[in-house]
């Protein structure tokens, strides 16, 4: 072979390692936990996103939860985030909470935690209030103006009323918004 080959064959190495580095690293940062709010936090960086949710703070861990009265729940650590319209129109929009079924019983073979026993409060800038999971998970519905943001602080605790069928249950869950009308 001559050195002509060798080089083609090593660049077209080179270039084979470098797309499958790339690939494996634009998976990588896609999969990562709060995938969601990375990726539309990356789609800000790049001014492609007119209407986001931004993460300001840690998520909840409710692992080691215990029922407590809802004095003692609101005034526990909150969620906070930002949801972001960087269009020029006003957005109507629901900030709901979902859970995910699927990978409780696959993953963990366990019950998803039902919404009766979830007591949370969602705020921005209103009074706190505590209010029991809806059944539909719609925590808020609103109207955000063009060229704007929204700071809202959740908590979430379990009902002081718990009775034991809330024993041995799993909640795997997030916030997410939802864009009402386009």
């Amino acid at each position: 072979m001559g050195d002509f080959m060798k080089q083609e064959i090593r660049s077209r190495i080179i270039k084979i390692i470098s797309i499958t580095v790339f690939l494996i690293l634009m998976t990588t940062l896609v999969y990562l936990p709060n995938h969601k709010n990375l990726v539309a936090s990356l789609a800000f960086l790049n001014s492609e996103k007119e209407f986001y949710m931004e993460e300001l703070s840690d998520a909840i861990n409710m692992e080691n939860s215990y029922p407590v009265y809802d004095e003692v729940g609101l005034n526990t650590t909150p969620y906070t985030f930002r949801v972001v319209n960087n269009s020029n129109k006003d957005i109507k929009f629901n900030i709901v909470f979902n859970t995910n079924e699927e990978e409780a019983k696959e993953v963990y073979h366990m019950e998803v935690l039902p919404n009766k026993y979830l007591r949370y409060s969602l705020t921005n800038n209103d009074i706190e209030k505590a209010n029991t999971l809806p059944d539909n998970n719609i925590l808020y519905t609103g109207t955000i103006k063009a060229n704007s943001s929204e700071t809202f602080n959740f908590k979430m605790w379990l009902n002081i009323n718990s009775d034991s069928n809330a024993v041995n249950k799993i909640l795997i869950g997030s916030i997410d918004i939802n864009r009402l009308e386009k």
